[in-house]
């Protein structure tokens, strides 16, 4: 049999560009996928129904060196939907920002008003409105409390029993801080770029995004500003790992330090439980490392 169009996978977007090559019935259109294709819920197994990652039967058992000596697991779906069909994945869109970029440097049909009518095409989902499509071949879910896992339920309620607090290890005293510096003269900003042989990225979309005071980078430096901010970071956040090529100097990353601030406000204010979440690779056993040494000391000053 001939076929205009192959796709190899079935995975969240093979998926969709084969319905999509299907909707015109002059076209034959073959989609290849490893795994098996469950056409019903009840046919689904017991791995694929649960709200955790699928990591046995369905998986390509992928590895990836996520630094040069540290190999993690890659989790990948081998199963029609791919990792969407295993909780490997989310929807999530493109920032807007990064669109905006990409027009800047002269591609003008991939502008976010040009995209968004492509992504509505795409979703199908309860909330609608200018912004969300309500007929397109992925479902979007958002699920309300009465349908959360046991296990997200108790990740919600973990850390207050009430309305929770969510904290994005960002800066929370930027003002005050900010209060410390003067204004940068451009006399100074064109000596530091002379100096760094770096004039060419002066006035740059990304130069001037990354100068202000609101990014993380410049948040972290300018807290180093205050004489707590200061003596913290000395005391806290710096470790050192005796390792088989010798000594080994690790500094705590921005969200370490602000994630490690936000829970010192929290016992503060009297809180005695919680969950701090991070993402995979963002340097969770790290923190963790970090607030071993921390929280003893402010344990200990409580008496």
């Amino acid at each position: 049999m001939q076929y205009d169009d192959i796709i190899i996978g079935g995975g969240s977007a093979g998926a969709v560009i084969a319905a999509r090559l299907s909707e015109d019935p002059d076209r034959a259109v073959l989609l290849l996928e490893a795994g098996p294709d469950y056409t019903s819920v009840e046919a689904m197994p017991a791995d694929l129904l649960r709200p955790w990652v699928s990591w046995k039967d369905h998986d390509w058992g992928f590895v990836a060196e996520a630094v040069p000596g540290r190999n993690i697991r890659l989790h990948r779906g081998k199963v029609m939907g791919g990792s969407s069909a295993v909780n490997g994945t989310i929807a999530l869109r493109g920032v807007p920002g990064d669109f905006a970029d990409w027009v800047a440097m002269g591609n003008d049909e991939w502008s976010y008003e040009h995209v968004l009518p492509y992504y509505r095409r795409l979703e199908s989902d309860p909330e609608g409105g200018d912004f969300h499509g309500t007929s397109g071949p992925v479902p979007i879910e958002r699920p309300t409390a009465e349908q959360w896992q046991p296990i997200q339920g108790a990740f919600y309620a973990a850390s207050t029993y009430g309305e929770a607090h969510f904290n994005h290890f960002r800066e929370e005293r930027a003002a005050s801080l900010a209060g410390n510096l003067s204004a940068l003269e451009e006399n100074v900003e064109n000596l530091v770029l002379t100096d760094t042989n770096l004039v060419s990225i002066k006035g740059t979309p990304e130069f001037e995004r990354n100068k202000a005071p609101d990014t993380p980078t410049n948040r972290l430096l300018t807290s180093l500003f205050s004489r707590e901010r200061l003596a913290f970071v000395l005391q806290y956040a710096f470790a050192y790992l005796d390792s088989e090529d010798g000594i080994q100097k690790h500094v705590m990353r921005y969200p370490q330090l602000f994630a490690t601030l936000a829970i010192a406000d929290k016992l503060a204010a009297g809180a005695r439980k919680g969950i701090v979440w991070h993402t995979q690779g963002s340097g969770k056993t790290a923190l963790a490392y970090y607030n071993v040494g921390y929280l003893t000391d402010w344990f200990q000053r409580q008496g």
